[in-house]
């Protein structure tokens, strides 16, 4: 049975690195901007590799990037749009899961509706869900989940509902029945 695990620390550094496939999850918005938030943590690890899959993922130019340059590979992805996932393979059998649920940022809605947005978001979800289990039947190995607390910073969701998200759609044995650590920030 698969557990969701919560602990501080830094998502960027996932316990079990290197011994078993990780998947790192994180919300990108729909623009295209990468410059804030856990991204920055994504920079500092993994240098500009991710950032630059994600900018030619949403610009329409992946076929532009050199295969393994920026010491990354591309994964499985979907078209661009709000609710789409990339997945961008870095070393030490680790991928990280750009997933689209966010329409701006902070700000750009007159309404002041925050950006996240919960359908989007789970599109997504069900997506890396999917190609989590597509990688178990080619690999005899289901892939871990960890992640920070996405959605609920610089997108303005409610952690509790993204929450719930989680265990449904990844967690619950039904669903994905992946194995999910969220790292609370801790310095």
């Amino acid at each position: 049975m698969a557990t969701l695990n919560k602990k501080v620390g830094d998502a960027t550094r996932p316990d079990g690195e290197g011994s078993k496939p990780i998947i790192v999850a994180h919300v990108c918005n729909d623009e295209g901007r990468w410059g804030s938030g856990f991204v920055l943590a994504v920079n500092k690890r993994w240098g500009e590799g991710p950032k630059a899959a994600y900018q030619a993922w949403h610009g329409g130019y992946l076929s532009q990037l050199e295969p393994g340059g920026y010491n990354i590979n591309l994964g499985e992805y979907t078209d661009f749009w709000l609710g789409g996932c990339q997945l961008v393979h870095v070393p030490n059998r680790i991928a990280i899961a750009n997933m689209v649920g966010q329409q701006g940022i902070v700000g750009d809605d007159p309404t002041g509706r925050p950006p996240v947005r919960y359908g989007a978001l789970g599109k997504a979800m069900e997506w890396l869900r999917l190609q989590c289990r597509v990688y178990a039947d080619n690999h005899g190995v289901l892939p871990e989940i960890h992640c920070p607390m996405f959605g609920a910073g610089l997108a303005g969701g409610n952690w509790e509902v993204i929450e719930d998200m989680i265990q449904e759609i990844w967690v619950d044995p039904m669903m994905g029945n992946i194995d999910v650590t969220v790292y609370e920030f801790g310095g």
